[in-house]
């Protein structure tokens, strides 16, 4: 990268009076919008937004974001166990399931045109460095394969954090009674690599660590070999 991509991207736009706008920004495509919006649209009362309100159809045609169950992803909280749908209290309707309910669970959700999940672990056993995460026969690996198994084409996301796995609950290592930023990434990485490794088809880490993406990177290599599409949420 050079030195002139590395720092903000400065535009500038010749606008109709004549005179230039200069704005610095982190982007090129922020920059434009700024100076779009703040320079190209004139000021109220000459612009009213809600006549573009007025009606449904209107609504309809200018409106910058729609949902649609295609950009839905269900959350899913694995337990061990068989059998076990149990509700979660601070959030009704939805549950921990143990492996095999969450594979009946992806079949109805693929019934109701949603195709996306997200998985996180809630391991029986947890140590200090929370090595159920990246145990090849850990939790969230074993509902990755039995769901991939049974319905490959649903989109599995799987949640990259060790406070869950961990006794101490905190997303790292922890010596001296500090987090170790660089020793977790170790832990980190060799998670993420695990969930490609069980089929994940984007991998979105939570944790709290600097340079993790960086050192996913050094694996990215491995885990693209792995799974060719693999996506990773920065």
């Amino acid at each position: 990268m050079s030195a002139m991509d590395a720092q903000a991207f400065e535009i500038t736009v010749l606008v109709k009076r004549g005179y230039a706008a200069f704005a610095p920004c982190a982007d090129r495509m922020s920059a434009f919008r700024l100076i779009m919006n703040k320079y190209l649209s004139p000021p109220f009362p000459a612009t009213r937004l809600r006549r573009l309100r007025k009606n449904s159809a209107l609504r309809d045609m200018f409106r910058e974001t729609n949902l649609a169950k295609n950009d839905f992803v269900f959350p899913l909280f694995i337990v061990e166990g068989n059998n076990i749908k149990r509700e979660i209290g601070s959030m009704p309707n939805i549950f921990q399931m143990s492996v095999d309910a969450a594979v009946k669970e992806c079949e109805e959700l693929l019934k109701l045109g949603i195709k996306a999940v997200i998985l996180f672990g809630i391991p029986e056993h947890k140590d200090e460095t929370g090595s159920g995460a990246y145990n090849e026969n850990g939790i969230v690996q074993k509902a990755l394969r039995a769901i991939k198994k049974s319905f490959p084409e649903m989109l599995v996301i799987t949640d990259v954090c060790l406070c869950e796995y961990t006794s101490h609950g905190h997303c790292g290592v922890v010596e001296n009674e500090d987090v170790q930023n660089d020793a977790t990434l170790e832990l980190l990485a060799k998670e993420a690599l695990s969930h490609a490794e069980c089929g994940a088809d984007i991998i979105a880490p939570s944790d709290m660590m600097d340079g993790r993406i960086g050192k996913f990177g050094r694996h990215w290599t491995k885990m693209v070999l792995i799974k060719r599409r693999l996506w990773l949420i920065r």
